[in-house]
């Protein structure tokens, strides 16, 4: 999602015991930011939490480039 006033690009996710944690990933809609945040998602499916959907609670944070 877009956080506007430091024009972030943000993704909140779970921990296991289910407290939420907000994760700057760069300026809204780079390419850093989309890259940190495949990076963060991979992260969260290789450690189990998104089997079979479950525990994986990743917010939007962008939508696709359009063009």
């Amino acid at each position: 999602r877009h956080h506007k006033p430091s024009n972030q690009a943000v993704v909140t996710v779970r921990d296991r015991s289910g407290g939420r944690r907000d994760v700057y990933l760069g300026a809204y809609d780079s390419s850093e930011s989309k890259a940190e945040y495949a990076r963060i998602l991979q992260a969260e499916i290789s450690l189990g939490q998104g089997e079979h959907g479950r525990g994986l609670r990743v917010d939007l944070l962008f939508q696709p480039s359009r063009g």
